[in-house]
């Protein structure tokens, strides 16, 4: 299960620059509140409320968040149904599901993924669409 994450890190670029990840939430696990912090996080389970976090933000494959989401950087993988901002950078991956509005400087769509909301890109910015070339191994 955990083992998702580190795959998943060696192969991006704004993960490689996040610190340790020290919060988190396992498969099974329903988190019902608001989840804030300042360290990064990753959610495997369920999380049924808003979060605010200074740190970076992973939804893993079969992750579920019902509540709007703002951390610094932001990567999807999961389901969402609620808005999501991230300050620097927002990705979704291919099995990413997110109902909600996107907004981000960076943003960058995997093919596959889905989005049933409006995307804001701020200041000068592009959303990138991209096909995922590397398998889930590395």
């Amino acid at each position: 299960m955990f083992d998702w994450l580190f795959r998943w890190r060696r192969r991006r670029r704004t993960l490689d620059r996040t610190g340790e990840f020290r919060n988190v939430l396992g498969t099974g696990a329903v988190f019902r509140g608001s989840w804030m912090g300042a360290e990064n996080s990753t959610v495997y389970g369920t999380v049924e409320g808003d979060g605010e976090l200074e740190g970076s933000l992973v939804l893993a494959p079969g992750s579920h968040w019902k509540g709007a989401i703002t951390a610094v950087h932001v990567l999807v993988a999961g389901r969402v149904d609620g808005d999501v901002v991230a300050h620097e950078k927002l990705e979704l991956a291919p099995s990413a599901h997110v109902v909600g509005n996107l907004t981000s400087r960076r943003i960058a769509i995997a093919e596959g993924a889905v989005c049933e909301g409006m995307i804001h890109a701020l200041q000068d910015t592009s959303t990138t669409h991209f096909r995922e070339r590397r398998n889930a191994t590395g």
